[in-house]
């Protein structure tokens, strides 16, 4: 049986009006947050995270600002669990 892998697609703003609830890919992503991380500071390049929430799956468009052990700074200050993200794509 498939699952529905649909998110709502959200602005930075919102991140923070929802319950980050964590998931198990965390580790397996630390290399996709390093990339992203470097190339945010360097040439202003987005990324799309997809996390989860007490509401389901979100997706943010957002420039990663810094990376800390638990948690992602996005672009305006707004701020992710590490252990929310699902998956990291470079756009």
């Amino acid at each position: 049986m498939e699952t529905d892998r649909r998110t709502e697609r959200i602005s930075n703003e919102q991140v923070e009006k929802f319950k980050q609830v964590p998931c198990s890919a965390t580790d397996a992503l630390k290399p996709k947050l390093d990339v992203a991380l470097k190339l945010g500071n360097t040439f202003k390049s987005k990324c799309r995270l997809v996390f989860n929430t007490t509401l389901g799956r979100k997706t943010v468009y957002t420039t990663i600002w810094n990376v800390t052990e638990e948690h992602v700074e996005l672009k305006g200050g707004t701020t992710l669990l590490i252990s929310s993200i699902e998956d990291i794509r470079l756009v």
